[in-house]
């Protein structure tokens, strides 16, 4: 079941099937790192991932990424859980109406759910649907979490299968959980895959004999996670709460409970002692819990998340009799989550425990690789004085956050001059962060932390103002750096919102594909990528090797000469003429703004003129 050295990484999971596109993609997490956001579509559409700095040298292979997925992939998360990038990028402004923030119906949770349902298609068949339950947010934190694939096939029948139906009641109730006005395109979106997915004929890991979908909170008919009476219980939590941990002291024997070192040490001494009679209690060790080839930088990177290494899974395993039950997903072992305050989502597969159950899943601590020989016992700590001071300044911060998040700001942008333009930041009123020892600063993601401008405003109700900025500039995503003060101590937090914004230029991304495409150069590198078989790692320089000439070319290579990409062309033309597409959406995007024609190299009209008339004649013969 688990092979702890055989690590899988998040993005790898998104890729097509062999021969198949994505054509919808919807997914849910509870914190979202917009770098994160950011390199999924290179696994979604163009198969190979490089890592981030790499793929942030020439941006042209996420750029095209970002234009392919764009109008069929949505993200709904947690309002105000964004995290504050280290550095802008002007990508993030493609990012926009692809976030939706939203907020669970019942005030006391969150949005927890960590879900991706992805359609796939090609010619000829149907569609393929693929399902991931996770308990890892769209990060790039590096923690031990787990990850469950289900992929099947949409299936011509008019009748659901009944055990997808939670599944799909699921995605279709997303919309009503937004904090602003959701896009039709999304809805519709939404609409397709929350229908078709009650179709798709899942194939369960074949250990297994069946699974259930377990939509939690508000978005889930049971609502609540039921414990039942097992007779062996093991359980994966990072977080607990003394309930529902209490219940491992009253049912069951040899019992497992394994969370951080921190969690255990919060809760009471009598609660741990009376889970001690019947359950054995473990941390991860200090050596398994920071991967070898992560470094004290990167953990550093993201400003505004934390868990970036270390125990993050979640998973239940019940035994009764001879069959076991494994719960995989987002909720951890508290009352929020278990209760139905959170919205969550588990999926729960059934087995035989000689398969399926609790040794199996820990294996021997002799045994290599086994996911019992990264445990150790834990031993109590004595909790730090300071300690309830920390959670007091957690919860003001949090309630800072949730007053932000609520205060139903919007932004409206106004033209200055021919090129300058100024946001217009406001509350639908006066608001209260609950203690004057509490500040912020906010500010579009576009410019500087130290361009922000003081709440205070804000909270009266006035407006902020960022005035000269371009259009590129121009963001409704905006920052906010929340400080709490208490007897001598402080602590931070840094989140992003995705605003509703009025008078986007309606230019902007024309303008965002100049300032990657902002050379002539630049044009010949993202030309010859897209005439390459997608992104290949290779060096910026490269020059394609001379075509190879088939029967039936047309030989356009007598027409031109001294144009770089012209063998590819030929290449394409001949051998992938759809290829030839996207070079044309490219250009006609381009020429739409005078930068742009500029970016075109001398003759290139003509050369393109060229190979549409032969291409529209080849076609017309096929016909």
């Amino acid at each position: 079941m688990l092979e702890p050295n055989s690590r899988r990484t998040y993005l790898s999971e998104l890729r097509p099937p062999e021969g198949y596109a994505l054509d919808r993609a919807v997914a849910t997490t509870f914190s979202l790192d917009l770098l994160s956001l950011l390199m999924a579509p290179l696994s979604m559409v163009l198969f190979e991932s490089p890592d981030k700095e790499e793929a942030l040298k020439d941006p042209t292979a996420v750029l095209e990424a970002l234009r392919r997925v764009s109008g069929k992939f949505a993200i709904f998360c947690q309002q105000g859980r964004i995290a504050v990038p280290k550095n802008d990028n002007v990508l993030f402004r493609c990012l926009e109406k692809t976030v939706v923030e939203v907020k669970p119906k019942d005030p006391r949770g969150v949005f927890h759910a960590k879900t991706w349902l992805m359609r796939f298609v090609a010619n000829g068949v149907p569609a393929v649907y693929r399902f991931l339950c996770l308990s890892k947010n769209l990060t790039f934190d590096r923690s031990w979490d787990t990850v469950l694939t289900l992929e099947g096939e949409l299936k011509d029948r008019k009748v659901a299968f009944a055990s997808n139906n939670p599944l799909g009641d699921f995605f279709e109730a997303l919309p009503e959980l937004a904090a602003s006005k959701v896009s039709e395109e999304v809805k519709n979106n939404v609409a397709l895959v929350a229908n078709e997915v009650r179709r798709a004929e899942f194939e369960w890991p074949e250990e297994f004999d069946g699974y259930e979908f377990l939509p939690l909170g508000n978005l889930g008919k049971k609502k609540k996670l039921d414990w039942g009476r097992p007779s062996r219980t093991l359980i994966v939590s990072p977080f607990l709460d003394k309930e529902p941990t209490h219940r491992l002291a009253e049912s069951g024997t040899n019992n497992v409970l394994v969370s951080r070192q921190e969690s255990f040490d919060e809760l009471p001494d009598e609660l741990i002692k009376a889970i001690e009679q019947n359950s054995q209690l473990y941390v991860m060790d200090t050596a398994a819990e920071v991967p070898e080839e992560m470094g004290e930088e990167e953990t550093s990177e993201t400003s505004g998340l934390t868990d970036f290494s270390g125990l993050h899974a979640k998973l239940v395993i019940f035994e009764e009799g001879w069959d076991a039950a494994v719960l995989s997903g987002s909720a951890n072992a508290t009352r929020a989550a278990w209760s139905g305050e959170n919205v969550e989502f588990v999926t729960r597969l059934v087995g035989k425990k000689s398969r399926v159950g609790i040794d199996s899943f820990l294996g021997k601590d002799d045994q290599q690789h086994s996911f019992h020989s990264l445990l150790r016992p834990y031993k109590r700590v004595e909790m730090p004085k300071d300690a309830s001071l920390s959670k007091k300044l957690e919860e003001m911060l949090d309630g800072a956050r949730r007053a932000v998040s609520s205060a139903g700001m919007r932004a409206r942008i106004t033209q200055d001059s021919e090129s300058g333009y100024t946001i217009n930041l406001t509350s639908s009123g006066p608001f209260s962060f609950g203690a004057d020892s509490v500040s912020g600063v906010c500010f579009p993601i576009s410019l500087r932390a130290s361009s922000g401008h003081d709440v205070a405003p804000l909270l009266k109700g006035d407006a902020l103002l960022f005035p000269n900025l371009s259009s590129i500039g121009l963001s409704s995503f905006f920052a906010f750096q929340i400080e709490a003060r208490l007897e001598g101590e402080k602590a931070a937090i840094a989140f992003v919102l995705n605003l509703p914004v009025e008078g986007m230029p309606a230019d902007r991304e024309k303008h965002i594909l100049t300032s990657i495409v902002s050379d002539k150069s630049r044009f010949v590198r993202y030309l010859l990528f897209l005439l390459s078989e997608g992104f290949d790692g290779r060096e910026p320089g490269w020059v394609p090797e001379p075509p190879l000439k088939e029967e039936g070319d047309p030989g356009l290579e007598h027409l031109f000469s001294g144009f770089q990409p012209l063998e590819e062309m030929i290449r394409a033309y001949s051998r992938h003429p759809e290829r030839l597409d996207c070079i044309t959406r490219l250009v006609e995007d381009l020429k739409q703004s005078e930068e742009g024609r500029l970016v075109l190299p001398e003759g290139f009209d003509q050369i393109w003129e060229a190979f549409a008339a032969v291409r529209k004649g080849k076609e017309e013969v096929k016909r």
